[in-house]
């Protein structure tokens, strides 16, 4: 099984999206992991794909590149973010999230907060 992580630029979902359609049975061996830049077009036609086809893929849940979770409170993409947060929710993705010093200190502090109940 290969895992490569992309960063969801444009010309990396236009690539996946071209490897997957011409070679279907790459969806055995591939599952690859996205951590979204931008809400965009190309992220949504990419995931509609993936779920079309049923092929697996990661996506990050708390991307720390680019302007993702900025452009997801904007009028303007507002319904853009809608539809891949369901294209999301249909099933063939898997939650990913970024561990990081920030992470491991929130959890942390869930679990001593646990421990002193």
């Amino acid at each position: 099984m290969y895992f490569p992580y992309l960063r969801g630029r444009q010309y990396e979902l236009i690539a996946l999206r071209e490897l997957f359609s011409e070679r279907a049975w790459l969806k055995e061996y591939i599952t690859p992991i996205i951590e979204p830049v931008k809400v965009s077009p190309t992220l949504l036609s990419t995931l509609k794909m993936f779920n079309d086809q049923q092929q697996r893929y990661i996506i990050i849940r708390n991307p720390h590149v680019g302007s993702f979770v900025a452009d997801s409170s904007k009028d303007k993409n507002a319904t853009t973010f809608e539809k891949i947060i369901e294209e999301v929710d249909k099933g063939f993705a898997f939650s990913g999230v970024i561990v990081d010093k920030n992470c491991i200190n929130s959890v942390n502090q869930l679990c001593h907060k646990g421990v002193n109940k």
